[in-house]
């Protein structure tokens, strides 16, 4: 069984998430999607793979942190399971993490809270969040002039206020 490891928690967690899921799966071999600021740690890990995927910038899972190198170097592997390990008991806040799951093809994709019981993202829930960024992009970017506009409009048009004049007796 082969099973990565979108690290998503603080690297203090990461140690003891890494041992209890090589005990839950001694026989899987551990791979790790993890950021370059904590490299010198991730290499340091028991129970992993000395393959290590790292995103282009620090702290950022989305799609646009990841090569299209690194994304076929994951597909590559067939993984049996994706996980998310986080602190959060849903995955709620982790839409750009999720979202990056459709594109890796994993046979099931899994979050892991921090009472380390793994719980199954079904498909459908990526796809919502998906359609959601899709959806929502576009209209941001289509409304983005007309907000830059009206704010530029009133910033021109009203005078600078100025402190209300006073009598002097």
């Amino acid at each position: 069984m082969k099973i990565l490891i979108i690290r998503t928690i603080q690297s203090d967690l990461l140690a003891a998430f890494l041992n209890s899921l090589h005990d839950s799966y001694p026989q899987a071999q551990l791979y790790l999607l993890d950021n370059r600021k904590q490299a010198a740690f991730s290499k340091a890990q028991q129970h992993i793979e000395p393959e290590i995927f790292w995103t282009r910038k620090a702290g950022d899972y989305s799609i646009t942190n990841i090569t299209l190198q690194t994304l076929r170097a994951i597909r590559k592997h067939k993984f049996d399971q994706v996980i998310i390990p986080h602190k959060q008991a849903g995955i709620t806040g982790l839409e750009n993490v999720v979202q990056l799951l459709y594109l890796l093809q994993g046979q099931e994709w899994l979050h892991c809270s921090i009472d380390w019981r793994l719980r199954k993202i079904p498909r459908s829930q990526i796809l919502k969040m998906l359609g959601y960024t899709l959806l929502t992009v576009p209209l941001f970017i289509l409304t983005l002039p007309v907000l830059l506009l009206s704010f530029s409009y009133l910033w021109l048009l009203e005078p600078p206020s100025r402190p209300p004049d006073r009598d002097l007796v």
